[in-house]
């Protein structure tokens, strides 16, 4: 095994075809690069194999930050019509986020975010009575009971400061819908739309019994945690995008809905309100900006 000593150089050397081969030579010797001159994974070895250079990463825990969820933050639901409001995740007072940054996302390089948060949806009563999406079915007293499928849920996504580092333009990431289309009598967006977006059950009910009329249960008691998260990839063309910060917001309560020719989320105006809110407690936001060579 051989180990290279040459002295490394100092300002004032001069570096000259010969002092450069000679350099060249001794990293060209056998062994020559092994333990003792280039330690095991000393090199981001992954970006070696893609020549992919990571040039800026930041991230943030998301929510009050308690893994043990000791302390919670609750989202109401939207309770009008229209377009439900986008309610950033925060720690009780301040929003968790990432930045003011300011990073120049040319072409050919790329942004990557992921994000995750623990979740519960709470409710009282049975708010789904009212609303389009709701199912009955006859039981054995002759009459009918009603519940709900699924079809509601709450909107958890992304959106990114491309203005300036004040951050207060937040708008949806690259082609993540703002759920602010006109859907017949409706506001919502597209499934196909959902690109930076993660879909949490408003409530779970279900029949035990369909001949006596038996459901589930009818409270929050019975939906348990989520493990909330996403991913968002941005690849620019010319010109490029700045992004001054990057968050994770909280809406809902949406539907299912169709037209002739496209599936939707959209705000169920029926449902909503202080009896129907979302907890969380603890998650992390991570940015990634890297280019490919």
């Amino acid at each position: 095994m051989s180990r290279i000593t040459s002295a490394p150089l100092v300002p004032g050397d001069a570096v000259d075809a010969a002092d450069m081969n000679a350099r060249f030579d001794d990293y060209s010797q056998a062994a020559a690069l092994d333990e003792s001159n280039l330690r095991d994974q000393a090199l981001d070895l992954p970006q070696m194999g893609s020549n992919l250079v990571t040039y800026n990463e930041e991230h943030v825990t998301l929510g009050p930050g308690d893994w043990k969820r000791g302390t919670l933050v609750n989202v109401t639901s939207w309770a009008g019509i229209g377009a439900a409001p986008k309610q950033p995740v925060t720690d009780g007072t301040s929003e968790t986020r990432i930045g003011p940054i300011a990073w120049d996302i040319d072409a050919g390089d790329i942004l990557r975010v992921y994000f995750d948060l623990s979740v519960r949806p709470r409710y009282t009563g049975t708010p789904w009575t009212a609303s389009p999406a709701l199912e009955t079915f006859q039981n054995t007293a002759s009459g009918t009971t009603n519940y709900t499928v699924g079809q509601h849920c709450w909107i958890i996504s992304l959106q990114w400061d491309i203005t300036n580092a004040t951050l207060t333009n937040w708008v949806e990431v690259n082609g993540q819908t703002p759920f602010t289309s006109a859907v017949a009598t409706y506001t919502g967006g597209a499934l196909e739309g959902c690109r930076a977006a993660y879909c949490v059950p408003a409530w779970l009910h279900s029949t035990i019994n369909s001949k006596d009329g038996n459901l589930g249960s009818t409270d929050s008691l019975g939906v348990k945690w989520y493990g909330a998260s996403g991913t968002f990839y941005f690849t620019p063309e010319n010109p490029g995008t700045t992004v001054y910060g990057i968050r994770v917001v909280i809406h809902g309560i949406y539907m299912a809905g169709q037209t002739a020719s496209e599936n939707y989320l959209v705000v169920d105006s029926a449902v909503g309100g202080a009896s129907q809110y979302l907890e969380y407690s603890a998650g992390q936001l991570s940015a990634i900006h890297q280019r490919m060579y």
